[in-house]
């Protein structure tokens, strides 16, 4: 509430430590050799956005959420990348830090209900199938 900028911040860090969408499927326009083997053009590849996310050649403490990491737009893979970035991303992340601020507003002593820990659930599409909080 103190610092509304740190908004935007958090989502950024939330974005890239715990996307959404862990994983995009891409097909291979043509054959790519690598040490463990030859991809042939047309094969279907599951490129795991949610690993690469937590790299540790390009994050310090991958797992760590951390507020203060330095942020460059866009640093991750949570809305995609190169031709396959998402064209919504700049309204999509506009709405979800004025609707965060809105509800910090209405709802300054949000906090989890006692005893609830939110599990992230899922392999595809990942998140807590449940919120609970106590205003």
């Amino acid at each position: 509430m103190a610092d509304p900028d740190l908004m935007d911040t958090a989502l950024c860090e939330t974005l890239r430590r715990n996307p959404p969408l862990q994983l995009v499927l891409r097909e291979a326009r043509e054959s790519l050799e690598l040490p463990s083997g030859t991809i042939p053009a047309g094969a279907t590849l599951a490129c795991l956005i949610g690993s690469a996310n937590r790299d540790p050649d390009q994050f310090s403490e991958p797992d760590t959420f951390n507020l203060s990491r330095a942020h460059q737009e866009p640093n991750h893979f949570a809305f995609g990348a190169g031709r396959h970035f998402c064209l919504g991303s700049l309204l999509a992340r506009m709405e979800i830090t004025i609707g965060a601020r809105m509800l910090l507003q209405a709802f300054p002593d949000i906090r989890w209900a006692p005893g609830f820990e939110p599990t992230e659930c899922g392999f595809l599409n990942r998140g807590p199938d449940r919120l609970e909080v106590a205003l």
